[in-house]
């Protein structure tokens, strides 16, 4: 744990060698969510090393390690970013719909502005606002519209609203 500690603080600081030396030290484990945090990691270190394929081969690991989980949404979003990073917005469309599709929605405890969303809650946010996007590059401007008007709908008075009226700005 103190390898993906170390990794994880490595890449918050910029430093995707160390990183990586930390994250590919720890051995195959029991411990799927470990292995998995590793695994998602590794694919953010070597998208900080502009190594996008590298990258989504890591994200794909963590995806299969454990595809249901928190950690297997986060990986999939992930991918979905490296893919459209790459120009792959096909691709990057269907992972930010798997994470539509399986992340939980509604909420169970949030009731108005200013409250905390769970983190599996905010990636269903984040990869709605994606998928937007996603959509807008390939010109489906309805579509992307529909996801951005959800977000605002869904998250009155947050960030992911704010950044979804600015979407809905490019779109008018």
């Amino acid at each position: 744990r103190v390898r993906l500690q170390l990794g994880s603080l490595y890449v918050a600081q910029g430093r995707a060698e160390e990183a990586i030396a930390q994250l590919e030290d720890i051995p195959d484990t029991e411990d799927l969510p470990l292995l998995q945090a590793a695994r998602v990691g590794l694919g953010d270190a070597w998208m900080a090393s502009a190594d996008t394929d590298t990258a989504m081969l890591w994200y794909q690991e963590a995806m299969r390690t454990a595809p249901e989980s928190e950690l297997g949404l986060l990986a999939a979003y992930r991918l979905g970013r490296a893919k459209f990073a790459a120009g792959a917005a096909g691709e990057a469309q269907a992972l930010f719909d798997l994470v539509v599709t399986r992340a939980p929605w509604p909420p169970k405890t949030v009731s108005g502005p200013g409250d905390v969303l769970r983190p599996a809650e905010q990636l269903a946010l984040e990869a709605r606002l994606a998928l937007a996007l996603a959509e807008l590059a390939d010109g489906r401007v309805d579509e992307a519209r529909v996801h951005a008007e959800w977000v605002r709908n869904q998250a009155a008075g947050s960030l992911h609203a704010i950044r979804a009226d600015y979407y809905l700005a490019w779109m008018a």
